[in-house]
């Protein structure tokens, strides 16, 4: 495609799409028509479109997963349109639902402008209510930059998805003019909202929400094939104790999650407990020789950057999740190792204890090795009911308060009471 239309190339090869797209607007943006039967009279959320900003898209990308490719299925009648600043990976992206079109702008500016505008300019004519909703700072801030130039009036929503006081002096800045900025913000946790420095909070007089992160228990399900309740029960129905405890921790590989802690506390346990990185990212071959020193080469596994469906199924594999982040926002991770009905030890930071506030069995310890071996070792000695029963407190926590379906109906609360 040339740059005076949209680039979904680089996805569209890579993934089947759920319908069928029947005309391209005069935009360029991929629009399908609705499918047969639908109703033309549609509803005030039909009447909504929703334009999500990004850096990239992959197969991890919360964003993508959580908000778009979500509420695409929940609302079918709802238009997204994701524009992609930097780049998309293909690789272990679900198919793409007919209501969502993207915008790949390949790291141009030129191209974000322009295509932008079409895109913009074609919802417009379409929809009755739009609302434009950035996840990153600086996808964001460019965005916010060319608002004025073009005279967008849509209204915009920035959502801080981690802890303030964690970020580089460049983040920063950045995210503390999207939030001056935009017309709206959330926060996905307490947590990320007390990190936040209280000056800049003064600077607000209205616009600020938490909307709590979910966790998508019905797509956990549907892959699994049945209720991770009943799994979980299935996997510890074995009468005494499991040979072999099987710990398992999903994240990038950064100096956030902490990934030098879990090999430490491995080389602390018995022969018997084993560990599953489940990631990519910068400090994986780092850790990779962290592992090979320590001597734990036979009981640490690395899967890589897999598919959702993948890291679900490894979890059911597992049976107790390990985090030693030293800073989250509200990690999706934890909630949907709760959702398969796992037992989790988090370390003590502010937003693993705001998960313990809702869920009383999930594990929160101070990131002291001694702590954590005691509990570990604790829990291996317990009859396998029990440490079912565990997970299943954990799972009926996060269906009753962490759902995706509980964060959506605030986010519908949010994007009406700003976009109308």
């Amino acid at each position: 495609m040339g740059a005076e239309r949209v680039d979904a190339s680089a996805i569209t090869r890579a993934q089947s799409t759920a319908g069928s797209v029947d005309r391209l607007s005069p935009s360029g943006t991929e629009y399908a028509t609705a499918a047969p039967g639908r109703s033309s009279v549609m509803s005030e959320v039909s009447m909504r479109a929703i334009v999500t900003v990004v850096n990239v898209i992959g197969a991890a990308s919360m964003p993508y997963n959580e908000f778009v490719m979500y509420r695409a299925r929940k609302f079918p009648q709802e238009k997204h349109v994701v524009i992609v600043w930097d780049k998309i990976d293909p690789a272990g992206l679900p198919p793409r639902a007919e209501n969502i079109a993207i915008v790949a702008c390949q790291g141009s500016f030129w191209k974000l402008a322009s295509l932008t505008r079409r895109v913009l300019k074609d919802l417009r004519l379409n929809y009755r209510h739009a609302v434009v909703h950035l996840h990153q700072p600086r996808s964001g801030i460019l965005f916010q930059l060319l608002r004025p130039v073009f005279g967008w009036d849509f209204p915009i929503l920035f959502t801080i998805h981690n802890s303030y006081n964690k970020y580089s002096m460049v983040r920063k800045i950045l995210t503390g003019l999207n939030f001056l900025l935009a017309d709206g913000v959330t926060f996905v946790s307490q947590s990320s909202y007390h990190a936040f420095p209280a000056y800049l909070h003064g600077l607000r007089a209205r616009g600020v929400r938490t909307v709590r992160n979910g966790v998508d228990v019905e797509r956990v399900d549907s892959t699994l094939g049945q209720p991770a309740a009943a799994r979980g029960r299935a996997r510890n129905s074995d009468a005494g104790v499991a040979p072999v405890l099987n710990l398992i921790n999903v994240g990038r590989f950064v100096e956030q999650k902490n990934h030098r802690f879990l090999i430490e506390l491995l080389s602390q346990l018995p022969g018997n407990v084993t560990l599953t990185l489940v990631g990519e990212g910068p400090l994986r071959h780092q850790a990779a020789l962290w592992v090979s020193k320590a001597g734990l080469s036979s009981r640490v596994r690395f899967t890589g950057l897999i598919p959702r469906e993948a890291v679900y199924d490894e979890m059911r594999h597992a049976d107790i999740f390990v985090s030693g982040s030293l800073w989250e926002g509200l990690p999706i991770a934890a909630l949907e190792a709760m959702t398969v009905a796992l037992p989790v030890m988090l370390s003590d930071i502010e937003s693993h204890r705001e998960i313990a506030e809702v869920a009383p069995g999930a594990e929160v310890l101070p990131l002291r090795l001694p702590d954590w071996r005691e509990r570990l070792l604790s829990w291996s000695s317990l009859p396998r009911e029990d440490l079912a029963g565990i997970g299943e407190q954990n799972r009926d926590a996060v269906v009753a308060e962490l759902s995706l379906a509980r964060m959506h109906d605030r986010y519908s609360e949010v994007y009406q009471g700003i976009a109308g």
